[in-house]
C-alpha cells in the first residue's frame, strides 16, 4: 500500500490528476495486504501449533498518544537501529509540500493526505497494538521512492544518487539484523539441546509429565555476534535473555522445537496474553520459600550443578538476575 501510494503521488507531481479509481485501488491493495499478512500469520501459527489470535487480541489497545510519540522518535533518527537515515526523508517531503502549493486546494489536500498516509502507514501497527513498533526495516524502500519521485525537480546528480544510496544502506542494515537473528537462533537451538541433555543427565529419574521446570535468571551476554546492534529490539536477542530471564519463554522455546515437553512453572501470575497461550503451574508458597533459601548456593550455567531437584520442581539456573517473571 505504501509503494502504491507513492506511485499516485508520482503521477500527481507529473501532472496526472488523482482519480477515484486510484483511491479505490489503494483501498483494495491495503485490504489485500492485510489479508496476505493474516494468511501468512495463520500458516505459521498452524505449523508451530501456536495460539496467537488470543495473544494478539489481548494486546489490542488503541493508543494515539503512544503512536505519535513512537513515530516522532523514529523520524527523528532515534530509538531503533538504523533509524538515523530516516532524517533524510524530510528532504523529499519538503519538496513535495512545496510543489503542492501550486495546486488547487482540493488537489493540494489530497496530495498532502497521500504523503501523510505513505509516511505513517508502515507504523500503524503500533496504533492498535499495545506495544512499540519493532524494526521498520523496509522503510528504506519508501524513502528511496520519495527521492526518486522528486529527483526530476532537483538538478543535482548527488541527489539522484541518494535514492540508490538509501536502498544500499538499508539493505546492509537489514542483512546485519537478520544475520544476528539467524546466528542467535542457531545458538539457541544448540543451547536448548545442551540444557535438556544436562537436565536428564543430572536428574536420572526426571519425568517431564509430572515434574515442572523453573528456569532462573538469564543467559550471560552472547559473544559470537560481530557487533552489538544498539536499538535492534528483538533482532539478535536470545530466548534465554529476554525479560532478564523468562522461564515460560525458555520452556516454550524447548517445547515448540520438540526437544522436550516441559511443564511450565511460574512464581507469579502471568499476564492475560501469556495465560491464554500457555499451560502452566503456579509455584506454591512453600516452594517459593525453599527457592529463596537455596538459590544463592546454586551455581550458574554452564556448571552442571545449576540443575537442582527441589522435590516438587526442577531448577535450572542461568544467573543471579531475578526478573519480573520470577
Amino acid at each position: 500500500p505504501t509503494v502504491f501510494c507513492s506511485y499516485i503521488i508520482k503521477n500527481r507531481l507529473a501532472g496526472i490528476k488523482i482519480k477515484l479509481k486510484d483511491i479505490a485501488a489503494f483501498v483494495a491493495i491495503f485490504i489485500l495486504a492485510v489479508m496476505t499478512y493474516l494468511l501468512i500469520d495463520t500458516a505459521i501459527n498452524f505449523v508451530y501449533g501456536l495460539k496467537m489470535p488470543e495473544y494478539y487480541s489481548n494486546m489490542i489497545e488503541f493508543d494515539i498518544d503512544r503512536f505519535v510519540k513512537d513515530t516522532l522518535k523514529i523520524y527523528s533518527g532515534g530509538k531503533y537501529y538504523g533509524n538515523i537515515i530516516f532524517i533524510a526523508v524530510f528532504i523529499p517531503i519538503g519538496i513535495i509540500i512545496y510543489k503542492a502549493t501550486a495546486y488547487k486546494f482540493l488537489d493540494n489536500s489530497i496530495l498532502l493526505g497521500l504523503l501523510t498516509v505513505a509516511c505513517l502507514l508502515p507504523f500503524s501497527y503500533s496504533l492498535v497494538m499495545h506495544c512499540s513498533p519493532r524494526i521498520f526495516i523496509a522503510q528504506g524502500v519508501l524513502f528511496s521512492l520519495l527521492f526518486a519521485i522528486t529527483a526530476r525537480f532537483v538538478d543535482f546528480r548527488i541527489y539522484k544518487m541518494l535514492a540508490i544510496g538509501i536502498v544500499f544502506v538499508s539493505s546492509i542494515m537489514v542483512s546485519k539484523l537478520f544475520y544476528a537473528d539467524i546466528k542467535t537462533y542457531q545458538a539457541d537451538l544448540l543451547l536448548a539441546n545442551r540444557v535438556v541433555q544436562t537436565l536428564y543427565d543430572r536428574i536420572k529419574d526426571f519425568n517431564e509429565e509430572t515434574t515442572p521446570v523453573l528456569f532462573y535468571g538469564e543467559l550471560s551476554k552472547r559473544r559470537h555476534l560481530a557487533s552489538d546492534l544498539r536499538g535492534s529490539d528483538v533482532f539478535g536477542a536470545s530466548f534465554f535473555q529476554w525479560d532478564n530471564g523468562n522461564s515460560h519463554r525458555m520452556s516454550s522455546f524447548i517445547n515448540t522445537h520438540h526437544m522436550a515437553n516441559l511443564k511450565i512453572l511460574v512464581c507469579d501470575s502471568l499476564s492475560d496474553s501469556d495465560r491464554s497461550m500457555l499451560t502452566y503451574l503456579q509455584m506454591t508458597e512453600a516452594d517459593k520459600k525453599a527457592l529463596e533459601e537455596r538459590i544463592n548456593t546454586v551455581p550458574n550455567w554452564p556448571n552442571p550443578d545449576c540443575v537442582q531437584n527441589f522435590g516438587n520442581f526442577v531448577l535450572i539456573k542461568f544467573s543471579d538476575t531475578k526478573s519480573m517473571y520470577q
